[in-house]
């Protein structure tokens, strides 16, 4: 092979060469990124940006749809006294709270504010239940704004099972003979659980035919044992 052939061919090899390196150059720069959970796009069939799909979180628990707190009622008792009955929602089918605070601003006919009343509780998932604030003490009282301020969500699995606590109603009606108060409730709480609890909860929510809300009250039941049925009874002393 002459010189003149020799340089021709390696000139040839070395454009190939190169041909070749730039082209894996243009690939490499061309391909789209790797799909992932964590570029907050919707993608790769995610039901949500990064969640849901080929993702390990759900969107439910990446973004839990938040607790509803409804003002329901105003009941005045008595002069300068009034109960409050709210209502909690939680939409969520696996996100729960351990816990929550919320608050309640409270204002007068002409939206002054009268005071701030803070408290604590908690909701399972896919649950609707009264809340009762009893017993505040202002001159009036006429709206109402609730907002929960914080918020320990849980995600609840298949061992995490609500507390099978059920209600029966006994008797309502006016005290019976030789009683006082103005009206009464007796019922029974039943617990099915095979665990003891400290204390039970138990909010009473009276309506009209209508099922507009009369009265209201709550009360509490200590060291409830495993099984154990407890009739319970609450008055109401005030006309309503």
């Amino acid at each position: 092979m002459t010189a003149r052939a020799r340089q021709v061919l390696f000139g040839t090899f070395a454009i190939l060469v190169v041909g070749i390196i730039g082209y894996g150059i243009f690939l490499i720069a061309a391909r789209p990124p790797a799909l992932t959970c964590f570029d907050n796009i919707q993608n790769q069939n995610e039901e949500g940006p990064d969640c849901g799909g080929p993702c390990s979180v759900t969107c439910e628990e990446k973004n839990p749809a938040p607790i509803s707190i409804e003002p329901l009622k105003i009941i005045q008792t008595k002069e300068n006294t009034f109960d409050i009955v709210l209502q909690l929602e939680n939409r969520n089918q696996f996100m729960g709270t351990v816990g929550f605070d919320y608050r309640l601003e409270l204002f007068d006919s002409e939206d002054n504010l009268i005071t701030i009343k803070n408290g604590r509780s908690y909701i399972w998932p896919h649950e609707k239940k009264f809340l009762i604030e009893s017993t505040i003490v202002a001159p009036t009282l006429s709206s109402i704004k609730a907002r929960i301020i914080d918020n320990q969500w849980k995600k609840f699995d298949e061992s995490d099972v609500a507390p099978a606590l059920t209600v029966s109603l006994k008797r309502m009606g006016g005290p019976e003979t030789g009683q006082i108060g103005f009206y009464q409730v007796e019922a029974a709480l039943k617990n099915e659980n095979l665990r003891d609890y400290p204390f039970v909860d138990i909010n009473i929510v009276l309506v009209d035919a209508q099922n507009n809300i009369i009265a209201a009250t709550k009360t509490q039941l200590a060291q409830v044992k495993s099984l154990e049925e407890r009739l319970f009874k609450v008055i109401w002393f005030n006309p309503f």
